[in-house]
């Protein structure tokens, strides 16, 4: 099978018409634009995906909450215990908040609103299959950059601001010391199964889930808007760094980003 794009003349109302001339074993198939040109402006799917998005973190946080209320061992209530998350007993809790939010907010809800729009299925995201070497080529990639970044990460930890943006400054810096606070109380874990359920929602659930929107269903979308993938692959870069809200680490995510 072979294509032949050519442009042939329909008049329909004064207008011209591109279609796609397709042949296949000897046999001749005519589509024309109206047929092929379904696809949904990237503005506008963007736009949508964006704001399922938000929606689908919302309701995964309140369907989150709901199942990790039926976990937590502490004293009082959840809602409030989680206003200051500093307690043990929050870490299993907090973890199948984090699991179904991410769920939720970063494949479901997102995925559905981009299906209805383009008119595609899951498929569509084929996984290329891997061969040793470029297994290899990756490991070695992963390792240089680590090196390489560890500097960046140093910088960019020790970034300071002008007079005119201490009050940003010192509120970023508050952010990043109430997360890594969280995240040791996270990664304290107590017995086996706290350390396994760490690990399907930190390094599977959250790793995939934010791979699908970020590079399978952003980056795609700004692809197919720009047509130029390296513009696609930054500022879907900068956008996943953004949303983690942690400004001393920022430039670092954004190369992690790029480079996967």
């Amino acid at each position: 099978m072979f294509p032949i794009f050519a442009t042939f003349d329909y008049s329909f109302k004064n207008s011209v018409v591109c279609g796609l001339l397709i042949t296949t074993n000897h046999k001749i198939t005519i589509y024309s634009g109206m047929e092929i040109n379904q696809e949904k402006p990237v503005w506008l799917v963007l736009l949508l995906v964006s704001i399922g998005a938000l929606a689908g973190l919302l309701m995964g946080t309140a369907i989150g909450t709901g199942i990790a209320t039926l976990f937590y061992t502490g004293d009082g209530d959840l809602f409030q215990a989680m206003t200051n998350p500093a307690s043990d007993q929050l870490r299993v809790p907090l973890l199948i908040v984090q699991g179904v939010t991410s769920l939720c907010g970063f494949v479901l809800v997102p995925y559905l609103i981009w299906k209805a729009m383009t008119k595609k299925t899951i498929g569509f995201f084929q996984v290329l299959k891997l061969n040793p070497a470029s297994i290899l080529f990756s490991f070695l990639i992963v390792i240089a950059f680590a090196i390489a970044d560890s500097a960046i990460i140093e910088w960019n930890q020790n970034v300071s601001f002008p007079d005119f943006l201490k009050a940003f400054e010192e509120w970023a810096r508050a952010k990043e010391d109430q997360l890594a606070d969280l995240t040791k109380m996270l990664t304290n874990f107590q017995s086996v199964e706290e350390f396994l359920l760490a690990f399907v929602v930190v390094a599977v659930i959250a790793g995939i889930s934010e791979e699908f929107l970020f590079r399978g269903i952003i980056q795609h979308e700004l692809f197919r808007g720009t047509r130029n993938i390296h513009l696609a692959i930054w500022v879907s870069a900068i956008i996943f760094s953004a949303i983690h809200a942690q400004f001393f680490g920022f430039v670092p995510r954004v190369l992690l980003g790029a480079l996967f």
